[in-house]
C-alpha cells in the first residue's frame, strides 16, 4: 500500500521537503524553550542572593530569545501547515482524477456489477476520508518524529541517566498503541463496507422518490434503510470503541513514565551520586518538560488512529477499483470509410457463464437499411446493441464491419460511426442548447433548432422561459417525454453512418411518436438504422424485421412477409391491439 501511495507524491516532492524543513525549524524553536527555562531557574538558584542585577540581565536576554523563538516557530508552523495542506489536496486531486478516469476506462461489465452508491463513495467519500487521514497522519508523524529525536538529544545533554530511563520505558507506550490499533483495523474495514451499503441504498431511494411514494413503499424503504443504518451504527460503534482505547492507554503509560522520571530526578537531586554531573532543580524542570514533549507525539498519533484506520480502508477500496482491468481494446485500425455492411456471423453471448442468451446469431445488414428488432422482454434485443457497440464482445463468433472483424477496429473509430438514443434519457445540468449539441459540440444554433424541429420538440422548447437558453436539470425539471425528445434531437444533429434507437420513443405519446418516426425516415435515408421497439406499429415500414425469442432469430422479413408467413410475429403484432 505504501508503494502505491508514494506514487502520488510525484511532482510534489518540493512541498514535502518544505513541510519537513518547516517542521524541523518549528520543533527546534519549541524544544529550545524548556532548556532556557531550566537555565534561568539554575541561575536564580546560584546568583539571586549575590548578583541580582546580573541575574536580571540574564533573564532579560533569555526572555528576548524565547520571544524570538516563539515568533519564529509560529511563522514556520504556518508554513508547515500550509505546505502540508497544499500537498494533501494535490494528492487528493490526483487520486480523485485517477478514479474518475478509471470510470471511463474500465470495462462496462465491471461497472454493471457495481452499485452506483459504491462508485460514488470511492470518488467522493473515500477520497475525503483519505485526505483527512493524510493531513492528520502526516502532520502528527512529521512533528512527532522530529520532536522525539530533538527531545532525546536535549535529554541526553541534560542528564543521560534520566534519558536512559525514558528511552527504556518508551517502547511500552509504542507496543500498547500498536496492539490496540491492530485490533481496530478490522472494525474500520467493516465500517467502510457498511457505509457503502448505506450510500447505495439511500441513493436508490433518493433517485426514485416519486416511484417510492406512488407505490406507498416509504415504510419498507425506511425499514431497509434502518436495517443497513443499524448495521453501520454497530460496526461504527465497534470501531470507535476499539479506537477510543488507544489514546487513554498510551496516556496512562506515558503518565507512569513521567512519574518514574520525576521520582528518579528527585532521588538524584537529594543524594547527588558521583555519576559525573550535578543534578539541579533547573535540569529536573527542563527534563520533566522534555519528558512530556517526548511522550506527547505518541498520544497525538494514537488520537488520530480512527482517521488513519478509515483512510487506510478507503485507500484499499480506491486501489482495489483502480487495479481493475481496463476495457480491452486490441483494435489497430483507426480509420474506415462509411459503413457499407454489418454482419453478425454465428454470434454467441452470455452475461453469466452457463446461462446462454444469444446462440448462433447471424444476419447481414447493408447500408441504408432500416432494421427493426422485436421480441419479448429479455430475448436479447438490447444485448445485440451492446455487442454492436462493443460494450461487450461475443463469447464466440464475430461481428463484421465492411467485412472486417469489429475487434480489429479501435473502439473510438467504431463508435464514431454510430449514434444512439437509449430508453434511459440523460439530461445534464446546462441549457437546452448545450444538451442538444452534446453529440456535435461545435454545432451552431441554426443546426440545433433544425434538429429539434425534426424531433418535434421545437414547439415545447419555445414555450420555456428562455427557450433554448433555458437551464435544465435540478433547477428546471423536464418530463420524461421531453427529456427523450431532447435525446432524440442529439441523434438528429449527428452525421453518423449508423443510427441506433433503443426504445427511443417509449416515453412519448402515440401522435408524437408517429411524427418522430416520419422524421427519422427522412433522417436515415442513405444511412443504416437499428430500431428496437415494443410498439410494432412504428416499425412496419422497416426494410428488415428481426423477430427474436430466447436469444435466437426465429423469423425475419418485412412486415407484410411476416404477417403472411410468420407464426410468432403475427401474434406479437396483434397483441398490441388487444384490450
Amino acid at each position: 500500500m505504501l508503494k502505491k501511495f508514494l506514487k502520488y507524491f510525484k511532482g510534489n516532492v518540493w512541498l514535502l521537503v518544505v513541510s519537513l524543513l518547516s517542521a524541523l525549524i518549528y520543533v527546534g524553536c519549541m524544544i529550545a524553550i524548556p532548556y532556557l527555562v531550566g537555565k534561568s531557574i539554575d541561575m536564580f538558584t546560584l546568583y539571586s542572593d549575590t548578583a541580582n542585577e546580573v541575574y536580571m540581565n540574564y533573564v532579560f536576554y533569555i526572555i528576548l530569545i524565547m520571544t524570538f523563538l516563539i515568533v519564529f516557530g509560529f511563522v514556520f508552523d504556518f508554513i508547515f501547515e500550509n505546505s502540508l495542506g497544499r500537498l494533501s489536496y494535490k494528492i487528493a486531486y490526483k487520486v480523485r482524477k485517477e478514479v474518475y478516469d478509471k470510470y471511463n476506462s474500465v470495462s462496462i461489465k465491471i461497472l454493471d456489477n457495481m452499485k452506483m452508491g459504491d462508485l460514488l463513495q470511492r470518488n467522493i467519500l473515500d477520497v475525503e476520508l483519505l485526505l483527512n487521514g493524510l493531513i492528520s497522519s502526516i502532520s502528527k508523524f512529521f512533528v512527532g518524529v522530529i520532536t522525539i529525536c530533538a527531545t532525546i538529544v536535549f535529554m541526553f545533554v541534560i542528564n543521560y541517566l534520566m534519558a536512559l530511563v525514558v528511552v527504556v520505558l518508551t517502547p511500552l507506550s509504542f507496543f500498547v498503541s500498536r496492539f490496540v490499533s491492530k485490533k481496530c483495523n478490522k472494525y474500520f474495514k467493516q465500517q467502510s463496507k457498511d457505509s457503502s451499503v448505506v450510500n447505495s441504498d439511500s441513493l436508490e431511494v433518493f433517485s426514485n422518490l416519486k416511484l417510492v411514494q406512488s407505490f406507498n413503499y416509504q415504510d419498507k424503504a425506511y425499514e431497509s434503510f434502518e436495517k443497513h443504518n443499524a448495521t453501520l451504527y454497530e460496526s461504527g460503534q465497534k470501531a470507535m470503541f476499539s479506537s477510543s482505547w488507544v489514546n487513554p492507554s498510551t496516556r496512562l503509560v506515558n503518565n507512569i513514565i513521567y512519574c518514574i522520571v520525576g521520582i528518579v530526578g528527585i532521588i538524584l537531586f537529594i543524594y547527588q551520586p558521583n555519576i559525573g554531573f550535578v543534578v539541579t532543580i533547573g535540569a529536573i524542570a527542563s527534563f520533566l518538560s522534555y519528558t512530556m514533549q517526548y511522550t506527547k507525539p505518541f498520544n497525538e498519533i494514537s488520537s488520530v488512529v480512527s482517521e488513519i484506520g478509515l483512510a487506510k480502508s478507503s485507500f484499499k477500496r480506491i486501489t482495489s477499483f483502480l487495479y481493475e482491468k481496463d476495457d480491452i481494446d486490441e483494435g489497430t485500425i483507426e480509420d474506415i470509410k462509411e459503413i457499407e455492411t454489418i454482419e453478425f456471423k454465428n454470434v454467441c453471448f452470455s452475461y453469466v457463464p452457463n446461462k446462454k442468451l444469444i446462440e448462433n446469431f447471424s444476419v447481414k445488414v447493408n447500408k441504408g437499411m432500416k432494421v427493426a428488432i422485436v421480441g419479448p422482454t429479455g430475448c436479447g434485443k438490447t444485448t445485440m446493441i451492446n455487442l454492436l457497440m462493443r460494450f461487450y464482445d461475443p463469447t464466440s463468433g464475430e461481428i463484421l464491419i465492411n467485412g472486417i472483424d469489429s475487434r480489429k477496429l479501435t473502439k473510438e473509430t467504431l463508435r464514431n460511426h454510430f449514434k444512439m438514443v437509449l430508453q434511459d434519457s440523460w439530461i445534464f445540468n446546462g441549457t437546452i442548447f448545450e444538451n442538444v449539441r452534446y453529440s456535435v459540440i461545435d454545432a451552431i444554433k441554426e443546426d440545433v433548432v433544425d434538429a429539434c424541429k425534426k424531433a418535434n420538440c421545437d414547439g415545447f422548447i419555445n414555450t420555456l422561459p428562455k427557450g433554448y437558453d433555458t437551464m435544465v436539470g435540478k433547477s428546471f425539471s423536464l418530463s420524461e417525454g421531453e427529456k427523450q425528445l431532447i435525446c432524440i434531437s442529439r441523434c438528429m444533429l449527428s452525421l453518423s453512418d449508423v443510427v441506433i434507437l433503443d426504445e427511443a420513443t417509449s416515453s412519448v405519446d402515440s401522435r408524437t411518436e408517429m411524427k418522430i418516426s416520419k422524421a427519422f425516415d427522412e433522417l436515415i435515408k442513405g444511412k443504416t438504422a437499428f430500431v428496437i421497439a415494443h410498439r410494432l406499429s412504428t416499425i412496419i415500414n422497416s426494410d428488415l424485421i428481426l423477430v427474436m425469442k430466447d436469444g435466437n432469430i426465429i423469423e425475419q422479413g418485412t412486415h407484410k412477409e411476416l404477417l403472411k408467413n410468420g407464426s410468432f410475429y403475427p401474434v406479437l403484432y396483434m397483441s398490441q391491439f388487444e384490450h
